[in-house]
Formats: C-alpha cells, sequence, structure tokens
C-alpha cells in the first residue's frame, strides 16, 4: 500500500519539477521572441519612415505631371477656340476678298489637319489626366495610412518592450521557483526515507512545503494568465498591423500599375506633339502673306487681317509651350519612374520585417502560453502530493 503511494508520489513530485522547469525555459524563450521582434520592429520603423518620404517625394512629382497636363488639355481646348476664330475670320476675309484664295485654302487645310490632332491630342490626355487623378488620390491615402502604421508602430514597439520587461521578470521569477521547486521535488522523493525512520516532524515540513508549492504555483498561475492575456493582445495588435501592411502594398502596386498604364498615353501624346503638331509651326510662313500693314484694307478687313495674325502666331505659342511642357516631363517620368519602383522595393521589404515581427509575436505568445498551462498543472500536482504525505503521516 505505501508502495503504490510512495510510487505515485515520487511521479507527481518529478512531473512538478518538470513543469518548473519547463515554464523557466518558456520565459527565456519569450524573452528571445521579444527581443528579436523589437529588432525587427525597429527595422520595420526605419523602412517605414523611408518609404513615407519615397512616396511623399513621388506625389509631389505625380501632382506636377497632373498639373501639367491638366494645363495642356486647358491649352488644346484653348487652341480649337483659336482654330474656330481663325476660320471664322478667313470666311470673312475670304468673302471680302481681303485675302487671296489660295493663302485662304492653305490657312484652311493647315486648321483642318491641326483639328484632327488636337481631338486626338485631348482624348490621349485625357486618359493621362484621368488616371492621374486616381493616382493623386491614391498618394493622398497610401501616405495617410503609412503616418498612421508609423505612429502604430511605435505603439508596438512600446508594448512588445513591455512584455520584454514581463519576461525578464518571470525568467527571475521562475528562476528562483524552479531552485525551490526542484528542492521540494528532492524532498518529496526523499519522503519513504522519512516515513521508515518514523520522522514526523519532517513530513510535516514537506506537507507544508508542498501546500506552499501550490500557493506559490496559484501566484505563477495569476501572473502568467495576466501577462499571457497581454501577450495575446500584443499578438493580434501585430496580425493586425501585418494585414494592414499588405493592404497598402497593394495600394502601391495598384498605384505603379495605373502609372505603368499611363505610359502608354503619355508616349502616344509626346510622339503627337513632336511629329504631328510641329508641322504646324510652318504656318507661321503663311503669316507674311496676310501683309498686316496693308493700309490699302479697309478699317474692318484691316483689323481682321491683323487679328488672324495674332491668332496663328497665338496658337505657334501654344505649341511651342505644350513641346516644352513634353520636353521637361520626359525626365520628371522617367525620375517617377525610379521613384516608385523604389517604393515597391521597399514595400516587399517592409511587408519581410512584418511577417518577421508576426512570427516572432506568435511565438512569443505560445511561449506565454505554458506558464499558464503548466502552473495549473503544478496547483493540482502540489495539492496532490500534499494529500498523499499527509496520508503517509497518517501512518507515521
Amino acid at each position: 500500500m505505501e508502495k503504490t503511494l510512495f510510487d505515485k508520489l515520487f511521479r507527481i513530485a518529478e512531473e512538478f519539477g518538470a513543469i518548473a522547469k519547463k515554464v523557466n525555459e518558456s520565459s527565456l524563450d519569450r524573452k528571445k521572441h521579444s527581443e528579436k521582434a523589437i529588432d525587427n520592429l525597429d527595422f520595420a520603423h526605419q523602412t517605414c519612415a523611408n518609404l513615407l518620404n519615397e512616396i511623399q517625394t513621388i506625389a509631389k512629382e505625380n501632382l506636377n505631371l497632373r498639373n501639367k497636363h491638366s494645363q495642356i488639355l486647358t491649352t488644346f481646348e484653348t487652341f480649337l477656340i483659336n482654330i474656330a476664330g481663325q476660320n471664322d475670320l478667313i470666311k470673312e476675309l475670304k468673302e471680302n476678298k481681303a485675302i487671296k484664295n489660295d493663302l485662304a485654302n492653305n490657312l484652311t487645310e493647315f486648321n483642318i489637319k491641326m483639328e484632327e490632332t488636337l481631338q486626338k491630342g485631348k482624348s490621349f490626355v485625357s486618359t493621362i489626366i484621368q488616371n492621374s487623378n486616381q493616382i493623386v488620390l491614391l498618394d493622398k491615402i497610401i501616405i495617410k495610412r503609412k503616418t498612421f502604421q508609423k505612429d502604430r508602430i511605435k505603439k508596438l514597439k512600446k508594448s512588445t518592450e513591455t512584455t520584454l520587461k514581463d519576461a525578464e521578470k518571470a525568467i527571475e521569477g521562475s528562476g528562483s521557483n524552479l531552485e525551490r521547486g526542484l528542492a521540494m521535488v528532492k524532498r518529496f522523493t526523499s519522503i519513504d526515507r522519512l516515513f521508515a525512520q518514523g520522522d514526523k516532524a519532517e513530513i510535516k515540513k514537506t506537507v507544508n512545503e508542498a501546500n506552499s508549492g501550490w500557493k506559490l504555483a496559484i501566484k505563477v498561475n495569476n501572473s502568467s494568465t495576466t501577462q499571457f492575456e497581454f501577450a495575446e493582445e500584443v499578438n493580434n495588435f501585430t496580425k493586425t498591423l501585418h494585414d494592414e501592411s499588405l493592404s497598402i502594398k497593394d495600394l502601391v502596386n495598384f498605384k505603379r500599375d495605373l502609372f505603368t498604364k499611363n505610359l502608354e498615353p503619355i508616349a502616344e501624346l509626346a510622339v503627337l506633339v513632336a511629329v504631328e503638331m510641329f508641322d504646324y509651326i510652318t504656318v507661321k510662313d503663311l503669316v507674311k502673306e496676310l501683309d498686316i500693314e496693308n493700309t490699302a484694307l479697309d478699317e474692318k478687313n484691316y483689323r481682321m487681317v491683323n487679328d488672324l495674325a495674332a491668332y496663328i502666331l497665338s496658337a505657334c505659342e501654344d505649341i511651342e509651350m505644350v513641346g516644352n511642357f513634353n520636353y521637361d516631363m520626359t525626365d520628371s517620368i522617367a525620375a517617377n519612374s525610379r521613384l516608385g519602383e523604389k517604393a515597391v522595393d521597399l514595400t516587399n521589404k517592409e511587408n519581410i520585417y512584418y511577417a518577421a515581427v508576426k512570427n516572432e509575436t506568435e511565438a512569443m505568445t505560445e511561449a506565454t502560453r505554458y506558464p499558464v498551462e503548466g502552473s495549473a498543472k503544478n496547483i493540482r500536482n502540489a495539492m496532490e502530493v500534499e494529500k498523499s504525505l499527509k496520508e503517509i503521516m497518517k501512518k507515521v
């Protein structure tokens, strides 16, 4: 009978010691994962700051491109009004025989071709601006989201530092508890000798130690439960931050796709301006034939001839302005493209850090789980040991 009781006591006592040891090891693991999570959070925070700077720079370039294309669209619309004004003047001057028919026909032909070119140009620019409006809006949203995220990283780091401090306290406490636990186990496993010696006083001390053991396990369980609940909050917050990072990554990639999509109409517009629109510049040669200094014309026709010359020269200036915009935007588009690629790379890099933080906080949370489960088991074990010891003491 006693042997069965002793065997049961030894088994429970050994399990008590093994659990105490594992609780201590889990605290060490928690510290290790907390430290790794903090390191990756530091990297993520720096990458987030760098990415935010890049996106803010890109946003300025995107806004500048959108505004320049808006100016080009306005210039095209003004140009069409200009052509309509020219056509009215040409028609009336021709009817008044104030300009030669060949000159009137040549000017009309220039305008017909230019009107077709402008309509094509408006189509390209409208598409570009439509995409650019989306890009500009996405820049604003991403900047706001990254700003929110940057603040949340700081909050998460602060929480993770708290779990690290908890882990360090747990290491100290569990180390002390492990020593006491192993000392108790040693006494429990020597109970058969005390029983044989009839040493009731020592057995009673051992009973008291068992009683202290489960009370200590209750304290460990209470503190471990609190720490585990906090660790779960940190873990859930990390998952949210990771999901948010993936969501922002999708926005960055979508914006990049829109920019790439815009490159085709931008290239078509550049060719249109360089080839078709600049052909119109040769109309300046025809302005000389208008003879704006012809005083033989009556006042009305003289004014209309001068107005027509002003319309044509103004149109040529508009073409040159659009050409300059087009040239200036070439470098801007190339720079924007490089910055966009860098932003995508930084986003991918940042997500690697967030994934690492997520993995470490999950491991940290799991390491925090065992002290709760282990201490709960050791409460039962120590109570069972106390009960068995009391039964043994009755037999002494």
